[in-house]
């Protein structure tokens, strides 16, 4: 591509920091878990790497509230919950099959706080209607089920009943979810030029991705804990595993710590 055609992005220090961390962490327990595989030369050479990766993490100081993940406030979940309704004239997507699409697959991320990669490989028997609960099969941790709004049900029900069942049936034999108009499995890219689309149509300064889903999940979900009675409320150990369980971290992760920051 010319220069003109590529896109630059940037992130900060503590954002950078916080990325680097993750990925050294997580290879790290992987190279822990497989150590038996090496000789003990192997593994001095692969941890030195790693130990050498983890030092590329920017240095930033603790500046309080600066470094928190960012999710959507409560006047901007408005503006994208009435922006992606079907009948909304705003809706930025073209076809019924794509505003009924669009409008379930942000609910889900909504009520869920799935990741991305975990959206895209549902199936529609992962879905169950009555329960309201989805079935998360695909992850990069945690195979788990967990609770999702009415409303991601009955926009489930609607997307199921009026648009894909009229893809024929020979182009949608995978069974996922989402998909295009034609029947083909979404990509990656598919979901986040969703993203940007939305992005360009609502006036909002949050960046909106799939994970800022997941970062607005986290965020409702301290609200509602501190929104219970103090007999009522799980102590901070308790809070700590509901959250792990939920987002597919492993009952020792520290990762809820990062999401749970007030």
């Amino acid at each position: 591509p010319s220069q003109s055609q590529i896109e630059n992005t940037s992130i900060s220090a503590a954002e950078g920091t916080f990325r680097i961390k993750a990925v050294f962490h997580y290879l790290n327990f992987l190279l822990q878990r497989s150590k038996h595989r090496f000789t003990k030369e192997n593994f001095d050479i692969f941890q030195k790497n790693l130990n050498y990766f983890f030092t590329l993490a920017p240095k930033v100081r603790n500046s309080g509230d600066q470094d928190i993940l960012e999710g959507l406030n409560q006047s901007e979940q408005k503006a994208l919950i009435e922006i992606v309704r079907p009948n909304n004239p705003g809706n930025p997507f073209r076809s019924e099959f794509l505003r009924h699409r669009n409008q379930l697959m942000y609910e889900i991320f909504f009520s869920t706080g799935m990741r991305r990669s975990e959206l895209k490989f549902l199936k529609i028997e992962d879905v169950e209607f009555r329960t309201h609960q989805i079935h998360i099969r695909v992850s990069k941790t945690k195979e788990r089920t967990v609770k999702c709004s009415s409303n991601a049900c009955e926009y489930f029900h609607q997307f199921i009943t009026r648009h894909l069942s009229k893809v024929p049936v020979k182009y949608r034999k995978h069974g996922y979810l989402f998909t295009t108009e034609t029947g083909k499995h979404l990509s990656n890219d598919a979901i986040n030029l969703i993203f940007r689309t939305l992005q360009k149509q609502v006036n909002i300064s949050t960046c909106i991705t799939p994970h800022t889903m997941r970062r607005t999940w986290n965020d409702n979900f301290s609200v509602l804990i501190d929104s219970l009675p103090i007999d009522q409320r799980p102590n901070q150990e308790q809070e700590k595993q509901i959250r792990n369980r939920l987002m597919g971290w492993s009952s020792i992760s520290e990762m809820s710590n990062r999401y749970s920051r007030r």
